[in-house]
């Protein structure tokens, strides 16, 4: 297995930056997803690591090998990076049956019948699809296809596997499933994966860190969980979670109690310490996720009134969308409630979980 490290990659098209002075390191045997919108260069960046596209300028490296160097004159062709790549595209061969579609690159390297059939099984056993080795892919669902196509690159023993939105093409009860099948494929195989996806549940179920990436550059590189809750800007924030993150402005402001952040009505306390804390009546926007708002039926101490928009029951949780003074807020509900549009509730914060943010979109510690 192999770490990755990109030292101030860039890679143009013609005016255009892609990927705009890049440095991340990937541990090796981690489950790595490059997340973004759609243009944001997570795809060119996997596609520079696997030698498909080559980079402007910069470093690659995989393990203790420099696989590209524009100061230095290196570029290693992909087929000796021992890279496994997987499309969105399976792309297996529809003449072949199972056991042959996994089998192809053993065969090219001209190994014998009884290892072949024996590193088949032993793969096909891991990503449990033993029972259909002797089937065609016309014969299989996608996420049957999806796993051959996992299996054909894995039995090549690669020493980075690189996955670019392998399950967009699934309906989504079938994305759910694959994404717990690749997380047990991660933890059995120990294999380094790179994964790209625009989705940030997959980002947030399987990987064990995520690197954002906007407009070529890399926002925030952190565990999921760690970006959920602590995201180092606005666009990260707005980005991670669904739904998505509400947003209300407001302002620093000091009061005979101490320093808080005024917005909407509510009144948000800042730690004196804090970095906040240091600018007083300064502009910021506060994040708030829709879990971290509560409703009630009834005024209680330090809630604000709003006006009920829609209720949109989804089985377990009710999403809940409210019009607080001039903006929309959805709030996550868990136990049904009577509610109606046009009705009368009340909002209430968790204050610990508010997230600020500056006027330059950087995220600002209240506590």
């Amino acid at each position: 297995m192999s770490n990755i490290i990109l030292k101030n990659i860039t890679k143009s098209f013609g005016t255009a930056k892609a990927v705009d002075n890049l440095n991340l390191e990937i541990p090796d045997g981690s489950f790595t997803t490059l997340l973004g919108p759609s243009g944001c260069g997570k795809t060119t960046t996997l596609r520079m690591i696997a030698g498909l596209e080559t980079p402007t300028g910069g470093e690659i490296w995989i393990g203790d090998t420099c696989v590209y160097s524009a100061e230095k004159g290196i570029f290693i062709p992909p087929k000796q990076r021992n890279l496994g790549l997987v499309f969105q595209s399976y792309a297996l061969w529809p003449h072949l049956t199972v056991f042959d579609n996994i089998a192809f690159g053993l065969t090219i390297k001209k190994l014998s019948k009884q290892e072949i059939a024996a590193r088949v099984q032993e793969i096909a056993t891991a990503i449990r699809i033993s029972e259909l080795l002797a089937r065609y892919p016309s014969e299989l669902s996608g996420g049957q296809q999806q796993r051959v196509a996992i299996a054909r690159v894995l039995i090549m023993k690669p020493e980075v596997l690189l996955l670019d939105e392998p399950l967009s093409n699934l309906d989504s009860k079938l994305r759910m499933d694959m994404r717990a099948e690749l997380k047990r494929l991660h933890q059995e195989t120990k294999a380094t994966i790179v994964y790209v996806t625009h989705d940030q549940l997959e980002a947030l179920t399987m990987s064990s860190d995520v690197a954002v990436m906007h407009l070529g550059k890399l926002q925030q590189w952190a565990p999921p969980m760690q970006i959920y809750r602590r995201p180092a800007n606005l666009f990260t924030a707005d980005f991670m979670g669904n739904p998505k993150m509400n947003s209300l402005k407001g302002t620093i402001a000091k009061v005979d109690n101490g320093i808080v952040v005024q917005a909407e009505g509510f009144s948000i306390p800042v730690a004196t310490g804090s970095a906040a804390a240091k600018r007083v009546g300064e502009a910021v926007t506060i994040g708030l996720r829709a879990e971290d708002l509560m409703v009630h039926l009834q005024a209680k101490p330090k809630t604000v009134s709003a006006i009920v928009y829609s209720v949109l029951p989804a089985g377990s949780e009710w999403y809940v969308k409210v019009n607080l003074g001039s903006v929309q807020l959805t709030l996550t509900v868990y136990q049904e409630m009577e509610m109606d549009a046009d009705d009368t509730v009340w909002i209430e914060l968790n204050t610990n979980r508010v997230k600020c943010f500056d006027s330059e979109g950087m995220r600002l510690d209240l506590m």
